[in-house]
């Protein structure tokens, strides 16, 4: 009992200690790639191997260059206990967003891993409690060339 509860503490305190960022949604409809949602969806479904590939182009009829949004994410579901229905479980995943604004002249970029644990609550497996975690690369980019100011006068 007292290995789990201090176990518990410090997986707590390395959570609080970790810097906590927002997760942007990109895509309207979200469900089609859980990865770049949530990292502890990584892995969570019902067959072996998961596979998305997504794209968005918005504001095509105001601006001349639309935002545009790609990303391609893979993950794989490993059962502890294949033959057994309700049986703990892995997860491991990749995921690559590509997010451009060609109007400001800004982009972003992602390269994520993603790892999850799945723990199985009832004997049917029907209820999960799910643990995850992501790490990777994010690089933002502005081209402050294609960008301008309106200069305005002041009168004191």
């Amino acid at each position: 009992m007292y290995r789990h509860a201090l176990a518990s503490l410090t997986v707590a305190c390395l959570l609080l200690a970790a810097p906590a960022g927002a997760q942007d949604a990109y895509f309207s409809q979200f469900f089609t790639s859980p990865s770049t949602l949530n990292p502890a969806l990584t892995g969570l479904f019902s067959g072996r191997y998961r596979v998305a590939i997504n794209h968005r182009s918005q504001w095509g009829q105001v601006l001349q260059d639309p935002f545009q949004t790609s990303a391609f994410a893979a993950d794989f579901h490993y059962a502890l206990r294949p033959k057994r229905r309700g049986s703990d479980a892995f997860g491991g995943g990749v995921y690559f967003l590509n997010d451009r604004m060609p109007e400001v002249g800004f982009t972003t970029n992602h390269a994520m891993v993603a790892a999850a644990f799945h723990k199985t609550l009832d004997a049917r497996g029907e209820k999960v409690l799910s643990l995850g975690g992501q790490a990777g690369i994010v690089q933002r980019n502005v081209g402050y060339g294609d960008l301008t100011f309106s200069r305005t006068s002041s009168t004191a």
